[in-house]
């Protein structure tokens, strides 16, 4: 179907299928979005739990613990002091020591530890507790946790206690209602002046210097305390005072006295808290359990609406897929051409589009995997809270998101059609680039093994390169013996000429050996294939043998070519024997019946058979000529004077070339032309070139002959004016049977260019034809003798 191979029709498709992702996106995520705005209202009361807890939690950990039978602080005066200010810092302690809960106007409470408990209500914990709606905790547990917190978390605390004094409360992520304080710490000793350090949860730890708290370790020194944290990893350590120190502990450096003294740190223990006494119970008025309700109705009517949708919208999801893949399949290909073809932007580096990918599906993923992302975007802000901006929003992004993906991923597959992913990448290139280094480096390699290996079997260069090196060699250890130690000039020289001449001999040695390969070669030239045999020490040995072979193989070459062509001559010298005998009874009993009465018809027919059987001799005669011209052992060549020739051939034709009334126009621009061929069969191409001139020239035109001296040949030409149109080249005119115009039965055979070729070929000279239009024209080379 053609148009589905249309561009237009390609992007119809994929403007369609970006449409029904548009579609398929607003509509899901508006009802996920509208289901998530209800969770988020919920979590307005959900905060408030987490926030009542962590206040109660701390007061009932912190303060209630410490409060006796007798309704007063059970502690030193310095914690005393140190919880209420920790209280105070927390905002759960006014200025004249009482607690403030913030109940937020819709909750009532109960906190216990031990036997003090706080509340806003007259209930006790039993008489609060509502296992659908209260957020309870008893004895170091959560005993009930509402629906409505199921969402959210819950609340997290803990606490430690030490052995020196300090008290360690965490309350974990959600602190809002605790002035934002993760965590704090009291004392059981005044903290006025110590130095503290910040830990990872913001809380300041105090310490002293005097080793009955520990020290924070740091790499610096504390300059301000001078206390000076060491961790000692080995066994022992040296000071720059030559002290050995302790394996576990801290230094502190006395500053006034010059003296460090060590603080054990197995000495300091953390000693988690327990809340077994804590209880505590959160309860929502009516009001809030009413909106409650309703949150768990309304939250299950959006949960179907989802579903519903995702169901609802599969079908079209499922056609923008179908129309995307249709858009990627067909992707790239060109009615006009045929073919998948690139584009501009399929030229650009393959990395491009699949980074753009990378980010279309990291994009795609952020806004699914964080769905309130745009809560926390200012630049978003006035969508929060309304579900059908958001979707809208969605659905665009979406949208963008899938295009631009599907566009990419469109060019990488049109790269792979038309075979250019590699070279369209830059990634490609450069492996390409090293495959050809590796295949460059492995192409030398094999030069350098290659250069090794005929260097094993030149004996020749091996011996001379093994004769410099020893010369030298020699030379140097000469210099070295008669000039340094003996510091002879005479022995030098004398032992110098003895290397130069053995240098000479050898290499003159190895010279003769090779003048034997050049007559060899020489030999061979001339047609002397004989073999030649060498010492195998020769260094030409090796040469030699592989010119032996190369005799051999042309000496069974020329013998088998000789034995071939004498078949052949023999083959057809038979043949023709064979056809002539009765084709001679065949004519002369057709010239008998020619002499006899007969009727008309009879004798038309007798005429018929007479033309048949002459033009049945001349082939037969043609294909003797053919192939003794072919096998050029029939050539007897002699001195001819091709000007002479040229005009006999003429003359001989004369009658012919009246009865075909043509004239034929001569030019002959040498005096003389002498050249070495034989007689019968020049005059033979002659006779063959003219006659093919004047069978197939047209009508009242002349034909052209003209003979000329070209540097050192004699050129022959044959010009005539076609009377068909020549539907062939050169070359096919002068293969065997092969006729100009194919119309044409009655006289010729095919072979009239054929054995002019051959001929000419066999006297050493070469025939070429040349078509101009409708002008034919025979070109004869001979080379000129003196």
């Amino acid at each position: 179907m053609k148009f589905l191979k249309m561009k237009a029709t390609r992007v119809i498709a994929f403007l369609t299928a970006c449409v029904l992702v548009g579609i398929c996106t607003f509509g899901v995520s508006k009802n996920y979005l509208a289901k998530e705005e209800l969770h988020r209202e919920m979590r307005d009361y959900t905060g408030n739990f987490d926030g009542m807890m962590n206040q109660l939690w701390a007061v009932g950990v912190m303060y209630l613990r410490h409060i006796g039978p007798d309704g007063e602080f059970d502690g030193s005066e310095e914690l005393k002091r140190s919880t209420e200010s920790a209280l105070q810092e927390l905002g759960l302690m006014d200025s004249e020591g009482n607690i403030t809960i913030n109940d937020y106007g819709i909750m009532k409470y109960y906190v216990s530890n031990g036997e003090a408990e706080l509340s806003n209500t007259d209930a006790t914990f039993d008489q609060l507790y509502d296992e659908n709606y209260s957020y309870s905790y008893d004895r170091n547990r959560y005993i009930n946790v509402p629906e409505m917190m199921h969402f959210y978390g819950g609340a997290d605390m803990s606490w430690y206690s030490t052995n020196y004094g300090m008290e360690y409360y965490y309350f974990g992520y959600y602190t809002d209602d605790l002035n934002g304080h993760r965590g704090i710490t009291v004392y059981d000793f005044d903290t006025e002046g110590l130095d503290y350090y910040t830990d990872n949860y913001g809380v300041k730890i105090y310490y002293k210097t005097d080793g009955t708290t520990p020290l924070p370790f740091v790499e610096d020194n504390y300059d301000d305390n001078n206390a000076v944290p060491i961790e000692i990893e080995d066994d022992y350590q040296t000071t720059t005072e030559g002290e050995s120190l302790p394996e576990h502990g801290y230094l502190i450096y006395n500053a006034e006295s010059g003296q460090w003294k060590h603080v054990d740190n197995s000495r300091f223990k953390n000693i988690p808290g327990e809340n077994f006494g804590l209880r505590i119970c959160i309860t929502p008025n009516a009001d809030i359990i009413e909106d409650f309700d309703k949150y768990i109705n309304n939250r299950d009517i959006a949960v179907d609406e989802f579903v519903n949708s995702i169901a609802y919208f599969i079908p079209i999801a499922i056609v923008a897929a179908l129309l995307m893949m249709y858009f990627i399949i067909a992707g790239g290909y060109s009615i006009s051409k045929k073919r998948f073809v690139t584009g501009f932007f399929d030229t650009i580096f393959a990395e491009f589009p699949i980074s753009v990918i990378f980010l279309c599906l990291l994009g795609g993923c952020a806004l699914m995997v964080y769905p309130n992302i745009l809560s926390i975007r200012s630049v978003f802000k006035n969508l929060y809270g309304h579900p059908e901006l958001t979707a809208y929003f969605y659905a665009i992004s979406y949208t963008a998101l899938t295009g631009i993906a599907v566009l990419m991923l469109n060019s990488l597959i049109v790269r792979l059609k038309c075979h250019t992913m590699i070279e369209s990448s830059l990634i490609g290139r450069i492996l390409k680039k090293i495959w050809n280094g590796i295949r460059r480096f492995c192409s030398k390699i094999e030069k350098v093994v290659t250069e090794r290996e005929m260097l094993k079997s030149n004996l020749f260069l091996r011996h001379f390169i093994i004769r410099t090196v020893v010369a030298i060699a020699a030379g140097i250890f000469l210099a070295i013996i008669s000039l340094g130690y003996m510091d002879d000039d005479v022995t030098f020289v004398f032992g110098a000429v003895i290397i130069i001449l053995a240098y000479i001999w050898f290499n003159l040695k190895d010279m003769r050996d090779l003048s034997r390969l050049e007559k060899q070669i020489a030999d061979m030239n001339g047609g002397d294939y004989s073999r030649v045999e060498i010492p195998k020490s020769s260094v030409a040995y090796t040469i030699t043998e592989k010119l032996n072979n190369i005799s051999d193989g042309m000496q069974t070459a020329v013998e088998n070519r000789v034995k071939s062509e004498r078949m052949k001559i023999d083959l057809v010298t038979n043949v023709s024997h064979d056809l002539k005998t009765p084709l001679t009874s065949i004519i002369s009993y057709i010239d008998l019946l020619s002499a006899e009465e007969l009727e008309p018809t009879a004798r038309d027919y007798v005429k018929i058979l007479e033309q048949k059987s002459q033009r049945l001799n001349n082939i037969v005669s043609d294909l003797f000529d053919l192939a003794k011209a072919t096998s050029r052992t029939d050539i007897n060549a002699e001195r001819i004077d091709a000007v002479i020739l040229t005009g006999q051939v003429l003359g001989d034709m004369s009658d012919k070339i009246d009865r075909y009334g043509r004239e034929i126009r001569t030019r002959i621009n040498a005096d003389s032309a002498p050249v070495m061929a034989d007689g019968k069969k020049l005059y033979r191409v002659m006779q063959n070139i003219i006659d093919n001139a004047l069978k197939y020239s047209l009508e009242n035109t002349r034909i052209w002959l003209s003979l000329d001296i070209e540097g050192q040949c004699t050129v022959i030409r044959v010009k005539n004016t076609a009377s068909y149109e020549m539907n062939f080249t050169p070359d096919e005119i002068t293969e065997r049977f092969t006729r100009g115009d194919e119309s044409r039965t009655s006289e010729g055979s095919g072979l009239g260019l054929s054995i002019a070729k051959s001929f000419t070929e066999a006297c050493g000279g070469s025939l070429e034809v040349i078509v101009d239009g409708d002008t034919f024209i025979t070109q004869i080379s001979l080379p000129i003798i003196k």
